[in-house]
This record gives structure tokens, sequence and C-alpha cells, in this order.
């Protein structure tokens, strides 16, 4: 079966997603953004065949230097760098002025939301997006405030005495009985109470909201805690390139 891989370049990771031709995904790797090394060992130990690349996402110096690379073990490779090529109606004054990330999560979302009703795309990722799509699937607009590990950053290197503190308890206790317990606790619930209040706040403008998908590299770990809420879809982005595919430029 022919198969294709697309590649969505993070901030923070890139991630490979092989699919097949009906669209479902096969193989997943994320990778560190900047190491050559590591993508050529990932490639020959998974026997990764020379193939047609789709790439995108927020970082062009990244996105550019994987497709030299990937052109060097002779792949053929096509791009998606721009909003006009996702065939998806962006209602702002400045639709290129959107990550091409969040609007490569709004394309994929349209193919599960229900007609006639809105939906909302939640990135948990270096940032959190809370990404709004009306009636007709129209990307509208969003919100965006910092992640779990630019929160946990700020907090170590603006301060004189805070660690650094790795997140991997979505449901920790409160109140923090440590200084380490309690950077873990406000982060998580700063988090989830934005996703929360800004939920909340869509469906206080009327938006006749139907599905919430969540998704992003953090999205495995608030997941449960979120499950109220949204549907998990931890490859909506690499869903979205794989859906555009046809409009990439190579």
């Amino acid at each position: 079966m022919n198969t294709l891989w697309v590649a969505d370049i993070g901030n923070t990771r890139i991630k490979w997603g092989e699919f097949d031709a009906t669209g479902a995904i096969q193989r997943f790797f994320a990778l560190p953004p900047e190491d050559p090394h590591v993508w050529e060992s990932v490639w020959l130990r998974e026997r990764i065949p020379v193939g047609r690349w789709i790439l995108a996402g927020p970082h062009p110096l990244r996105r550019d230097r994987l497709a030299r690379w990937l052109r060097g073990v002779g792949c053929s490779v096509g791009v998606l760098d721009h909003w006009s090529q996702l065939d998806l109606a962006v209602k702002l004054p400045h639709p290129e002025q959107v990550g091409i990330d969040r609007l490569l999560n709004a394309k994929s979302a349209n193919r599960f939301r229900s007609p006639q009703r809105a939906a909302v795309v939640i990135g948990l990722g270096t940032a959190v997006t809370i990404d709004l799509l009306d009636t007709e699937g129209a990307f509208v607009g969003g919100v965006i405030f910092p992640g779990l590990s630019l929160m946990t950053r700020a907090l170590h290197e603006y301060t004189a005495l805070l660690p650094l503190v790795g997140i991997d308890n979505p449901t920790p206790d409160l109140p923090g009985r440590s200084t380490v317990e309690a950077i873990s606790a406000g982060v998580i619930s700063a988090v989830v109470g934005g996703v929360r209040h800004v939920l909340q706040r869509y469906t206080d403008q009327g938006w006749p909201i139907d599905k919430v998908f969540l998704t992003g590299g953090d999205s495995d770990l608030l997941a449960p805690t979120l499950a109220d809420l949204a549907e998990h879809r931890p490859y909506l982005t690499l869903e979205g390139i794989f859906t555009a595919q046809a409009r990439a430029i190579g």
C-alpha cells in the first residue's frame, strides 16, 4: 500500500507521521527539532523508505533544514507554508499572520465537525491555543497563552530560587506541600482553568459548539483531566497536513 510521510515542525519537537492511502496514521515519531543525527538514527532503525514527504509548521528555518535533509536522502518534499493552500475560510483581517499549525488543526477538525455547528480546537503545546470554528467551518480566531513548559521555564529563569520543574502528574494535590509541588499544581491549574474559562466564554457568547478537540504535545497528559469537555485527537495537525497535501508546493 502506498504511504505518505508528513512532518509538523513545531517549536519544541518535530513530529513525523506515516499515513496510508485512506488517511489512517501508521507510524508516529516525535523527534528533537535540530538533531539530524537522531533523524538519521530513526530513519535507519525504522527502515523508512525514500518517498514523498509534506512538511508544515510554525518554524520555517527548521522546516527548511528538514526539507534539505530529506532531499539529501533522496525524498521528494512538498511544503505547506501559506493559509491559501489549505482551502479553509479564515475570517480575520490578516489570515497570513495566523500560525499554520492552528489552521491545519482547523482544517482537520472540519472533517469531524457536525454540520451547522461550531467547534473548538485546543492545542496543548509550547503555547496553548483555543481556536474557534464557526457554523460554516471558518476559522474565526482564538486565544493563546503559555503552555506548561513555558510557564515552568519562566518561573525558573525569571526568579532567583525557583527550580525548573517537570510536569508529569495531571492532578497534583492541592495545596502543594513543597515548592516543586506548588509549581506543578499552579501551572496545571492555570492551563486547565484557562481552557475551561475560555470554553465557557465561547458558550456564553452563544456559539453552538458541538465538538471540542484536544491535540498537541501535552494533550496525552491532560486528556483525562479534560475528558468531560474534549475529544482527544493527538495527530490532528498531521491529519491536517495529510488532508491538504494536494496543494503543497515542492
